[in-house]
């Protein structure tokens, strides 16, 4: 038996520990996100670059010609190559992305043991200490996730065929997604904090979850809907002027955009990141995982 000892009060104490986590220190998570925007889109550019070059020869005859090709459904020289650099990309995206998630954890990691750090040694060193057993434990629980969704799937699509009302039971797949999914949430803030292979580090984040999945679920959404109010705020004059409801000068909504994506990401993602990472400590001593 697992016992539930998520409770209100428990909320409102991590609520206020975020907060105060935050204030200190929400500049250095933004600076890691920062990075993780910068080497994106230099990446970006660095690779039209090749394809413009390499591809295309440097002529906008060339390129012209591919989008022509492609827009009447020809016959593509240069689909090939084209194809293989956005690979080529994909792969550096998710590279990119994943050591920055990786560094962002680090750098709560780091605000809870209240050590000082260099943003820049976190993110282009530190992380590389954690990337392929995060790459690993996404496998492992992708498979954790997946395998029974897919099995009520499958048999839900045998037993329909013969009888149609039994259909309903595609929502058990469903559900097991949710279910299981969310039982591995916390799977990377886990390896960054015990710092322990893949495997232990998925029984390790699933046995947190046991027992309380419904009120963790709870406490991060309700956390999370708290602290984007002021981001609906500053998007209600878009929506509004989109759907006709008022009439907005575009500079006005270009201001408002502006901050509405600003507070996202120096306030919703820091405060989102660290109340996560305050959720599994709790967790973790309250259930005495160890590893």
């Amino acid at each position: 038996m697992h016992k539930n000892i998520l409770t209100y009060q428990d909320w409102k104490t991590l609520f206020k520990a975020s907060f105060a986590s935050f204030l200190q220190s929400w500049w250095r998570i933004a600076i890691i996100h920062v990075f993780t925007l910068l080497l994106l889109v230099i990446g970006a550019a660095l690779l039209a670059g090749l394809v413009w070059f390499i591809i295309f020869e440097g002529s906008i005859r060339e390129l012209e010609s591919f989008v022509m090709q492609i827009q009447l459904g020809l016959t593509m020289p240069h689909l090939g190559g084209a194809l293989f650099f956005g690979v080529l990309f994909l792969i550096f995206v998710i590279v990119v992305s994943t050591i920055g998630k990786i560094a962002g954890w680090l750098a709560v990691k780091h605000i809870e043991k209240k050590k000082s750090y260099s943003s820049f040694s976190l993110y282009f060193v530190s992380t590389w200490h954690f990337f392929w057993r995060s790459i690993a434990v996404f496998f492992q629980a992708l498979w954790y996730v997946v395998w029974p969704a897919l099995l009520a799937f499958v048999l839900t699509f045998v037993l329909a065929a013969v009888y149609q009302p039994l259909a309903f039971l595609y929502a058990v797949s469903f559900f097991l997604l949710i279910w299981r999914g969310w039982h591995i949430f916390f799977i990377l803030p886990v390896l960054i904090h015990f710092d322990k292979d893949s495997s232990r580090t998925l029984v390790a984040a699933i046995d947190l979850i046991k027992g309380n999945w419904w009120r963790s679920l709870v406490f991060v959404l309700g956390f999370s809907v708290f602290v984007m109010i002021p981001q609906f705020l500053l998007s209600l004059p878009e929506t509004l002027s989109y759907e006709g409801f008022v009439s907005v000068g575009d500079g006005v909504l270009v201001v408002f955009s502006v901050l509405s994506s600003a507070y996202s990401f120096f306030v919703v993602t820091p405060l989102v990141l660290i109340f996560f990472y305050k959720l599994m400590l709790y967790l973790s001593k309250a259930k005495k995982i160890t590893l």
